[in-house]
């Protein structure tokens, strides 16, 4: 069995009020929906979360889904 120093994710053990999962099915589906008009959208949306969201205490990562079965 491994083990892993967990110490190295004590981020991970803070507590938080939600989580937001976001899915395509391609990265170039996911490159679509980036066009300029949508940098003025994402630009509104950034603005109404700060409102409500501590951005410097908050994590945002995205990921690559490997299938390995």
């Amino acid at each position: 069995m491994t083990t892993h120093d967990s110490s190295r994710y004590a981020v991970l053990r803070r507590p938080y009020d939600g989580v937001t999962e976001v899915w395509w099915e391609t990265m170039s589906a996911l490159e679509t929906v980036c066009p300029s008009r949508g940098v003025a959208a994402q630009t509104q949306l950034i603005e109404d979360e700060a409102r409500f969201i501590g951005f410097s205490q908050s994590r945002v990562f995205m990921t690559e889904e490997h299938h390995i079965f």
